[in-house]
């Protein structure tokens, strides 16, 4: 029981032994839990991105005014191919743009990317795994090792069986972010910023 529930579940017993002074208030020993559904999220998360050699040289030698793809080929010794591929992921990643010659020209990250003076970052989609609470309507920063499996809570506890699975519009991404930072995977990405789907709710 989060202190949010505690709190409310002792501020209503104390508002029923209020009106019921003239009789004893008896708790009952069982306590009722409401499911809490083990989330799996698909979000897109800015993820470190390592630039390749190939596509550091590339930025270097843009940088010098070389654009269009043969020269910069021949500048580096590579094939067309090879550096067609790398100017691919660098226009991906927003470190260049196409010119209207077709010539490829660095944006102001990929100026900052060559000076070294900022971390490169790049959208990715990964899975992050979250509780959601029906009664709350949200995701709850609540660890996995704290949660009951329905086996295990059979038979000690009540269990409403009236629940509604999360949609993604019950999401707040204030929430999930909340829940992400207490995900070591996610403590090493940048910020999350889109919820795509909800994989699996159990």
């Amino acid at each position: 029981m989060t202190n949010r529930y505690a709190n409310d579940a002792v501020s209503i017993l104390a508002d029923v032994k209020r009106r019921l002074s003239d009789s004893e208030v008896v708790v009952h020993p069982f306590a009722a839990l409401w499911p809490v559904y083990e989330t799996t999220l698909t979000v897109t998360a800015l993820t470190p991105h390592e630039l390749s050699t190939t596509a550091r040289f590339i930025l270097r030698v843009a940088a010098l005014g070389v654009g269009e793809l043969p020269e910069l080929a021949r500048t580096l010794g590579l094939s067309e191919d090879h550096a067609a591929a790398a100017s691919a992921d660098l226009l991906r990643s927003g470190h260049i743009v196409q010119m209207p010659d077709k010539g490829i020209a660095l944006t102001d990250a990929g100026q900052l990317a060559l000076s070294g003076r900022i971390r490169s970052f790049i959208p990715q989609s990964h899975y992050l795994r979250v509780a959601y609470d029906p009664l709350a309507g949200g995701v709850i920063d609540l660890g996995g090792s704290r949660l009951l499996t329905v086996h295990k809570a059979r038979g000690e506890f009540v269990i409403p069986a009236e629940h509604r699975q999360p949609r993604l519009s019950n999401l707040r991404m204030e929430d999930v972010k909340a829940a992400a930072r207490g995900n070591r995977f996610f403590q090493d990405l940048g910020e999350i910023t889109q919820i795509s789907r909800i994989q699996s709710a159990i």
